[in-house]
This record gives C-alpha cells, structure tokens and sequence, in this order.
C-alpha cells in the first residue's frame, strides 16, 4: 500500500510543503532518522509521505472532536477525501465554518486545535488522514514546528520544490 500510494504521497506532501514548510522540513528530517533505526529502515525508505502518520478512515461519519493524538499548536494535519457524496460537508464549530467536502478535496488545518465533524454520506467514501506526532519529533531531539503566518509563506522561497 505504502509503494502503491507513492504518487499520492508525493502529492500531498508537496501540498505541506507549500503550505508549512517549516513543518514540511521537520518532518523530513524525523523520516531521515527513522531511516537509520534498524527495523524500520526498509519500510521508511519507501514513505513518501511528509507525515510521519497515515490514517484510512472509510465510510464514516465523523461526531465533533479534536485529534488530541495528533500534532499540536504549530502543527497542521491534511485530510484528502475520495468517493462520498456532493452532500457531504466538513464543519469547524468554533469558527462558524462548513466546507463542501467532495471527492478529491484536499482540507490542511490542525485537527489537535480546532473542533472538527464530518457529515454522513450516502455513497462509499475514504479519508486519508496525514499527521505528525510530537513524540516522533521529541524522540529525534527535533523541536516543534511554529505556527505557520500567511506573511512569512507570501515572501517564502519555494526552489526546494524544484
């Protein structure tokens, strides 16, 4: 599944990227060093992810929650959805939002800080949750990311995604 997913993968990375990239960066040096720890170097080396944590979720209607287990203040998580209905919506209770949610929608924010839902659908539906855990970046003495500014990403240089 993970060589299966690379394109995907490498798309949805290159989304943090653009949208976190100090995160983007943390998140390639912890999978730099999980590359060296014996038993998980072979499976590491194939990720392509720039999260250290990947969740399927199918066919779920999800109740309001916060993911207390992912990231935290500094850090954003990516939903990417596929198949579902056009009814179904993406709500953030605490900031009086809901968003479409169709086939293919791409959402970064951070699940950890903002209360989040999910609709019901009435067709087949997967989430493809991405995250980063904090105890993967205490372990490799990396310190967190910083919330990211709409102002630094206006006057940041993207040549590394060349």
């Amino acid at each position: 599944w993970v060589v299966a997913m690379s394109e995907c993968a490498l798309i949805l990375s290159a989304v943090l990227a653009v949208a976190h990239p100090e995160q983007f960066e943390l998140n390639l040096q912890c999978l730099e060093a999980l590359c060296k720890l014996e038993g998980l170097a072979d499976v590491a080396e194939q990720w392509a992810f720039a999260f250290n944590v990947v969740s399927v979720i199918s066919n779920r209607a999800t109740p309001e929650h916060r993911d207390t287990s992912s990231g935290g203040l500094g850090m954003l998580d990516l939903l990417l959805t596929l198949g579902g209905c056009h009814r179904t919506t993406l709500e953030l209770p605490g900031l009086g939002m809901r968003f479409k949610y169709d086939s293919g929608t791409i959402v970064l924010f951070s699940g950890h800080v903002h209360l989040h839902t999910v609709s019901p659908s009435l067709e087949e539906r997967v989430c493809i949750a991405c995250y980063s855990r904090k105890a993967v970046y205490h372990k490799f003495g990396l310190d967190l990311p910083s919330s990211v500014v709409i102002e630094d990403l206006l006057s940041e240089d993207f040549s590394y995604l060349e």
